[in-house]
């Protein structure tokens, strides 16, 4: 619930955007737990730009935010992402997805 509303508001904070919450699965570690996952929530988000320079746009931003592309959308998956950087990243997507 919690990810689904902190989506929802970036979302609302990039008006004209073509996002979505897309379920996803977040993996929780290597060592102990290799291949274990949990559900989460990604912003997908689809541009004219190709997901893959997205992808490399956002990586190049300081400081560098990681996502991964999947089909043609790029999904940052909001369990990775702290709460407190919920203003920082949408002004990204504002300043790089056109």
């Amino acid at each position: 619930t919690e990810l689904k509303l902190r989506g929802e508001r970036i979302i609302q904070a990039c008006p004209g955007k073509d996002m979505v919450l897309a379920a996803t699965e977040a993996y929780i570690g290597g060592g102990t737990t290799p291949g274990k996952t949990i559900p989460s929530l990604a912003l997908s988000i689809r541009s004219r730009t190709k997901a893959n320079t997205l992808a490399d746009k956002f990586r190049a931003w300081r400081p560098p935010i990681i996502g991964r592309v999947q089909e043609n959308d790029f999904l940052l998956d909001l369990r990775t992402i702290p709460p407190d950087r919920d203003t920082f990243l949408a002004t990204a997507i504002n300043t790089i997805v056109k």
